[in-house]
């Protein structure tokens, strides 16, 4: 029985009976119409009842109603060739199987052209962005350094320039003026505890001191210069060692005073060796 099927749809068909025509006048399914027709090699026949023409503006129609983003072009030969479709937002003309306008296919049709220009306008989009956020960073960078520059910017202390420090507790411009704050704070307390002490011999002065000692240290024993000194690039007085000063012979912090018969020449580096103390070795001149 089924054999006696296929012969008469062979036969059918090569009468040039459509498939639809065929499954009719037979009764059956119209795909084992088209299964019979494709094994035997006789696909592309055209049917008398149907003329290409009309075949055409049909499958036009359905292919526009059911794809309205596109509309038909040209190359049509049946529901199973391939043809060619325009794209109707940009124009581009691409090719396709018919078999797209099937009721079973629910495949969305995608423009080849559109999906370039939506990939190409993405990465535009995403440059664009990365552009912007770094002109953000940048701006945000700016600002933070303002504000940081704007929280360290303190006023000296000493001199009263106005700079930028490196942290909230740093109080003056440079080292000079750090030491010079410091001398002074030193000098001043000094002062104090001499007050405490005793009596203070206001006349006394290096000058006056040198004379008496005939310039002699009275820690090494060596003569001292009264020119070994330089003048830095600010102005500022900077002694050498050999430079003469006055030691108190019993420091002012163990309750020496400032009177003549606690006062003796010495060198500056002599002196500073010394320091506070009362016992000393003798230096080497």
């Amino acid at each position: 029985m089924s054999e006696d099927i296929d012969k008469k749809i062979i036969r059918l068909r090569k009468q040039k009976k459509g498939y639809r025509a065929i499954a009719t006048a037979l009764g059956i399914d119209k795909d084992r119409v088209r299964y019979v027709c494709q094994r035997q090699g006789l696909v592309g026949i055209m049917a008398e009842t149907e003329t290409h023409e009309c075949r055409e503006k049909k499958f036009k129609r359905d292919f526009e109603n059911k794809f309205p983003g596109f509309s038909y072009h040209s190359g049509f030969k049946d529901r199973e060739s391939p043809f060619y479709c325009k794209c109707r937002i940009c124009g581009h003309i691409q090719e396709r199987n018919a078999q797209c306008v099937k009721p079973s296919r629910h495949k969305e049709l995608q423009c080849d052209n559109c999906k370039e220009l939506i990939k190409s306008r993405k990465k535009l989009i995403i440059t664009l962005c990365n552009i912007n956020d770094e002109k953000v960073k940048e701006q945000n960078n700016i600002i933070k350094e303002k504000e940081r520059i704007k929280k360290l910017t303190r006023i000296c202390q000493e001199c009263g320039k106005v700079f930028i420090g490196t942290s909230k507790k740093k109080k003056y411009c440079s080292i000079e003026c750090a030491n010079r704050k410091r001398n002074r704070i030193k000098e001043i307390r000094k002062r104090k505890r001499l007050k405490k002490n005793g009596d203070i011999d206001w006349d006394i002065t290096l000058n006056k001191l040198i004379e008496r000692d005939k310039n002699v240290c009275h820690i090494c024993g060596g003569r001292c210069d009264e020119k070994d000194y330089r003048l830095d690039s600010k102005g500022n007085f900077i002694v050498g060692p050999d430079y003469p000063s006055i030691d108190h012979v019993l420091p002012i912090s163990k309750g020496g005073t400032h009177t003549w018969s606690n006062v003796k020449l010495a060198h500056h580096y002599c002196n500073t060796i010394k320091s506070d103390n009362e016992i000393y070795v003798k230096c080497n001149g």
